[in-house]
């Protein structure tokens, strides 16, 4: 069959599934391969061009690239990925999960370590291991996580599929080809193009043909785009035929959709900041090297809904490096500097350009897309507004709302709140959830993930307590937790934003399958006056009394300091609470949700619970930043 005739029947197939808006024709085969290069292309610069990389040599970022590879000159190719494979797919756990990891990074580190190490001398030094870590990698049996292999199917080699590991090696393998080429034998060119031909580009062509499952085609979260950037990017490294590479191009273009509408309108993340900067991260990469193979005449991130979604990062800090861990976000995660210094510069925001610490890459062709391609890819975009980062972030679809204190004021309390609903991607049942930030420090938070294990992402996702509405500061009604699905949303009542004060209220109801419950009402007050305060309000109507609690959670101390007042601190910062209950009895009652383990503090629920059952239940709990005291421990 024909090329062109095959690309056009595959691309009608994807057009056929994920339709895109009436406002961007799909070009035709024939427009896309006349769009390309004439010539594969990779990010970054090939070995070849010694007036770059000697450039690159002069710097100590160069050689601090060598000495990383001179030392693994010094360390063997960590073997045994059967084994550590098939451990992990029979029982997911910490210690497999760790074991794999590692494992995984030793090997795959080891390319872009020494690729980059070789470019930058041109010397053949790191050539010889290079050559052995590319076989050994060729050699594996699956290139998959093990856990999305279920029947071992991609480790016996019976069907292959695609997903974020394979990807992204991938990506990396075609990248060493590009910026090496005859630098490498060709047997080791000729292993590459089979693997990859095996394991990414037959089987994607499989998935548009609708011939086996598309799965991550039909996510509308971060696989999506990661999938997407490392066959689109694998395929146009390698690929000789024009033709080829636009159906890459092509399909990319199409379902890339799919990921953009994971965003709300208003740019909010429900998968929160660290997939933002794992999915965002490769949307930006999959539109900058389709930029440079089309010589920047197909620009992905001029997609009217991009700009948004970009000012995500700069919009849920509440405090510069300091965002909420809503969902799976990991505790203490913040938007990649690199991502936002680009993002910045190409759509115009004026932010302040951020320093960049070193960081060990483990993608060769981020590395490279950051080190040498980013640049053109900014300086093409035409400013949008200026991005007004002030005392507020409000997301009116995306069910959250940031608020910071004015600059220069005296308020040391910034606060993110939620509504949303309980199907997001990387879903918690968090409707009403919230984090107080007191100077830099969440005193009182969303622990975010869970240490992982085989049920995180199982049919018993929300046995987890901290997955389920129990690990998050939301009211529990009637013993009953919040129910997960689409159905359990916030729905906004009233807001009032002003520069003293902002208010909230929504209406949480939807949430609880109690049949007695009527009305569950949650009022947010943020005042930012004096050093600040968050008064958060449950205000239920029932058919009958109900037993009714509410929580704070904190991964630091606390003490009950009264009937209806505590103190909770937390590396150096405090808040202090006081509870009003309409004249009530409440009981205070601190528990650990999660046990500390290796590189997190314990997670703590502090249930503040009505003695007795009520049919117009009403907690309120006023947080203030407390006085510090000299790091006077505090036990339950």
């Amino acid at each position: 069959m024909p090329c062109v005739l095959l690309v056009t029947q595959l691309c009608a197939h994807a057009a056929a599934s994920a339709p895109r808006p009436p406002d961007e024709p799909l070009p035709s085969p024939e427009e896309v391969i006349g769009l390309l290069r004439a010539a594969p292309i990779a990010f970054g610069v090939p070995v070849t061009d010694r007036a770059t990389w000697s450039r690159v040599a002069d710097t100590e970022d160069g050689r601090a690239l060598v000495r990383r590879a001179e030392a693994l000159l010094r360390s063997p190719l960590p073997e045994g990925t059967d084994e550590v494979y098939l451990a992990l797919h029979r029982e997911y756990s910490a210690a497999t999960r760790a074991r794999w990891d590692a494992l995984c990074r030793a090997r795959r580190d080891r390319v872009v370590a020494l690729t980059l190490a070789e470019c930058v001398e041109d010397r053949g030094r790191f050539l010889a291991e290079l050559e052995h870590t590319l076989r050994s990698l060729c050699a594996e049996k699956a290139w998959v996580f093990p856990n999305y292999d279920r029947e071992l199917r991609d480790f016996k080699g019976t069907a292959i599929s695609i997903d974020l590991f394979s990807s992204a090696l991938a990506w990396n393998l075609a990248s060493v080809d590009y910026a090496l080429g005859a630098r490498l034998p060709a047997e080791i060119r000729a292993l590459l193009r089979r693997e990859l031909e095996r394991r990414i580009f037959a089987p994607f062509r499989r998935m548009i043909a609708g011939e086996q499952p598309r799965h991550w085609l039909n996510y509308h979260n971060n696989w999506n785009s990661v999938c997407l950037a490392g066959v689109t990017g694998t395929a146009l490294a390698l690929l000789e035929a024009p033709e080829e590479r636009a159906f890459f191009v092509r399909a990319a273009m199409e379902q890339s959709w799919t990921f953009l509408r994971s965003y709300t309108e208003d740019g909010y993340c429900s998968e929160g900041v660290s997939y933002w900067n794992y999915g965002f991260g490769h949307y930006v990469l999959l539109a900058g090297i389709i930029h440079k193979a089309t010589s920047g005449r197909i620009d992905l991130l001029a997609r009217p809904s991009v700009p948004a979604a970009a000012a995500y990062a700069f919009r849920i800090e509440m405090a510069p490096g300091i965002s909420p861990a809503f969902a799976d976000t990991t505790p203490g995660a913040r938007p990649d500097l690199r991502l936002m210094n680009f993002v910045n510069r190409r759509f115009g925001f004026g932010q302040p350009s951020l320093p960049v610490p070193d960081t060990d890459a483990k993608y060769l062709f981020a590395d490279l897309f950051y080190r040498f391609d980013a640049a053109s890819l900014r300086e093409s975009a035409r400013p949008v507004t200026p991005l007004e980062i002030g005392v507020r972030s409000w997301f009116p679809q995306g069910g959250v709302l940031v608020g910071r204190p004015e600059p220069g004021s005296p308020c040391r309390l910034a606060v993110a709140l939620k509504g949303g609903h309980n199907a997001e991607q990387h879903n918690h049942n968090d409707v009403g959830s919230y984090v107080v930030l007191v100077g830099q420090r969440a005193v009182l938070l969303d622990p975010g993930q869970e240490v992982r294990t085989g049920r995180t992402f199982s049919a018993r996702r929300y046995e987890s307590k901290l997955l389920n509405s129990y690990g998050h500061p939301v009211p529990r009604v009637a013993e009953t937790l919040q129910q997960p699905g689409a159905q359990a949303r916030a729905v906004t009542l009233k807001t009032e934003f002003s520069e003293l004060r902002d208010v909230w209220s929504v209406e949480l109801r939807s949430a609880y399958p109690v049949p007695a419950l009527e009305s569950l009402v949650r009022t947010f007050v943020y005042d930012r006056t004096g050093a600040g305060s968050l008064t958060v309000s449950d205000e239920a109507v029932a058919s009958s009394p109900l037993p009714f609690e509410t929580a704070l959670i904190t991964l630091g101390t606390w003490q009950q300091t009264g009937p209806h007042s505590l103190r909770v601190e937390d590396e150096g910062e405090s808040v202090e609470v006081d509870i009003t209950a309409n004249g009530a009895a409440v009981q205070i009652r601190g528990e650990t949700v999660e046990p500390s383990r290796s590189g997190r503090k314990a997670v703590t629920r502090i249930g503040i619970r009505l003695v007795q059952p009520a049919s117009r239940p009403l907690i309120r709990v006023q947080i203030r930043p407390g006085t510090n005291r000299g790091g006077e421990s505090m036990k339950p």
